[in-house]
């Protein structure tokens, strides 16, 4: 079967503006209903699904994030305010691929439901291709008899049919009122249906099924205030799931967990290897990570050196040579661990290959850490998912498509706990090229604890992430950043490290609860700086107070000013002096 999965998006919006281009987690609306519909097509390889956007904008044409449909602009009679989108539906269908062939059905996601996933695509169309009815809607459970909300039985392969009138619904004791069903922008159906009935809509009063859709899933953006509604929606969905590194519990409350990223900087030396581990526990580090590798598993003899490598190490080798000098035998990787447990720290190590990931399982470490290069080797994730520990990867060079691809293919392979780490994969990176904001995406977009490797020079950016949030942190140690090797410069010594440490927990303990009250240390200031309704004059007992007697100054002991004009015509139960501060009991 052949299906044209279509995205329509309007650059004008009356109510909001640009909307189709307003950012959720650090993707544009439109780009989130191509992947809607990517996912859906992927996992529908038996047909052959066309994505296209139909768009009168320029700038929407730009986002989209595909080479799919290269001709997106719509001709000009399709871009008015009197062109429905069921005559774009009907262009759009007329305008067949190049090779001329007709489409069987189409599927319509309008970006303003930009919380639809590829799941709610598939209930829509599993309608059509399992023989419910030739039209399918997405929908979601209203609790209010709205007028375009539609009938459902249940009972009758979900049936829509139309609905009684509002005032009829209105007038309905609530428990005889029938439960109404909401559109939520996304439709399906043949063109044999669609021509049956002369493109009227993808709604048929008993011919229409509704395919039921999480709420959460059903966010409809007509103004910037929904924006903000499916911003925390996002949030409750992707969460913060449980992430656990052996009897380490890693986010939530618990203070941010770092990482001495020892990597390749002890030189292909066991005794340096030691020091760094010695090193990151005396540092205050929680856990310690080197590099696990066969060379000539890992680069073909032609591979180039990158840049940073050549600076720091020479021109002079290949990529295989300088790795094969940095190898470390099974027998160290076993003493390595040993000697990080003895300490206190978890041992990590990232894996380059599969017979390396099976020696550091063997040997029992808690998790996998996995480098950026291999965030797009989706058979590789899913080899070393299958080992089903934790997996924490970093994201260095990534799109966000990328990072919600390899955590889909973690967790379809039977790894659920996975972190990641936000990384720009420059030694050293850039400060002004870092994008701490994308961890807010990231996180939005997957769930899970989200952190930073920081490969920039000194610590700035990394206390910067502690304080926006991220709960894992990954920094090169080195014993000597003048020692040659390809990571040295762009990694900190042993003193620096445990400074960084102080500083870290230091940004932690003032991040606090975000209940927003005064603070202990506030309660003398308090008293002297704010002010209070206090006597204008000397007062007798028994005086029935004006607005006259009354004035507003510190210290702020007594009644608040916000109760200054309800305190006329109390009566005084004492005598007062002149700038003495009133109190409740003083008064009758």
């Amino acid at each position: 079967m052949r299906i044209l999965a279509l995205v329509t998006a309007r650059g004008g919006s009356k109510g909001f503006p640009g909307k189709n281009l307003a950012l959720l987690a650090g993707r544009p609306l439109v780009a989130w209903a191509h992947r809607a519909l990517d996912g859906f097509r992927a996992a529908h390889l038996h047909h052959e699904v066309i994505l296209r956007l139909s768009t009168d904008s320029q700038e929407i044409a730009d986002a989209w994030p595909a080479i799919d449909s290269p001709d997106k602009l719509r001709p000009a009679h399709l871009a008015t305010d009197t062109a429905s989108s069921m005559d774009v539906v009907r262009y759009e269908i007329e305008r067949l691929p190049k090779d001329g062939k007709p489409f069987d059905a189409v599927i319509l996601l309008q970006p303003t439901s930009p919380l639809i996933d590829a799941g709610d695509v598939k209930r829509v169309w599993d309608h059509i291709e399992g023989d419910w009815g030739p039209a399918s809607l997405g929908v979601v459970k209203t609790q209010h008899p709205l007028e375009w909300a539609k009938g459902m039985d249940t009972e009758n392969k979900n049936r829509l049919y139309p609905r009684e009138s509002a005032s009829d619904a209105d007038n309905q004791p609530r428990q005889a009122q029938k439960n109404w069903w909401m559109p939520i922008g996304l439709y399906a159906a043949t063109v044999e249906f669609l021509n049956d009935y002369g493109y009227c809509g993808f709604y048929v009063p008993n011919v229409s099924v509704g395919a039921i859709v999480d709420p959460d899933h059903a966010t409809d953006i007509d103004y910037e205030s929904d924006l903000a509604v499916a911003q925390v929606l996002k949030h409750r969905r992707s969460g913060e799931h449980p992430f656990r590194l052996g009897l380490r519990e890693v986010g939530g409350k618990t203070p941010c967990f770092v990482i001495a990223e020892a990597g390749v900087n002890h030189n292909g030396d066991p005794a340096k290897a030691f020091d760094l581990v010695r090193a990151a526990a005396a540092a205050g580090a929680d856990a310690v990570k080197f590099q696990t590798f066969r060379a000539k598993e890992l680069v073909g003899a032609s591979a180039r050196k990158a840049a940073y490598q050549v600076t720091n190490t020479g021109g002079g080798e290949s990529q295989l040579a300088m790795l094969e000098r940095l190898e470390l035998g099974p027998q160290v990787f076993r003493e390595l661990k040993a000697e990080a447990e003895k300490l206190g720290l978890v041992f990590l190590s990232t894996p380059f290959d599969r017979e390396s990931a099976t020696l550091l399982a063997d040997l029992g470490v808690v998790g996998f850490k996995l480098g950026s290069g291999d965030l797009t080797n989706l058979p590789f994730l899913a080899q070393i998912a299958a080992f089903k520990r934790p997996m924490i990867l970093s994201s260095g060079m990534a799109t966000l498509d990328e990072v919600e691809d390899a955590v889909a293919t973690l967790h379809a392979h039977g790894c659920h706990d996975v972190a990641m780490l936000h990384c720009v994969s420059s030694y050293p990176a850039p400060i002004d090229q870092t994008n701490l904001l994308a961890m807010d995406s990231i996180r939005l977009a997957v769930g899970g604890p989200v952190g930073m490797s920081d490969h920039s020079m000194g610590w700035e950016v990394t206390l910067a992430a502690v304080a926006r949030g991220a709960k894992i942190i990954e920094k090169h140690l080195t014993l000597d950043r003048t020692l040659p090797g390809p990571d040295h410069a762009a990694s900190i010594e042993p003193q620096e490290f445990a400074q960084m440490m102080r500083q870290i927990r230091l940004v932690e303990s003032a991040l606090g609860d975000g209940i927003k009250r005064p603070a202990a240390c506030e309660r003398d200031t308090a008293e002297v700086a704010r002010r209070s309704v206090v006597a204008a004059r000397d007062l007798p007992a028994g005086t029935r107070l004006t607005a006259l007697d009354l004035a507003i100054k510190r210290p702020g002991t007594g009644i608040g000013p916000r109760h200054h004009t309800t305190l006329a015509g109390r009566t005084l139960l004492r005598a007062v002096t002149a700038d003495e501060p009133l109190h409740w009991e003083d008064l009758q």
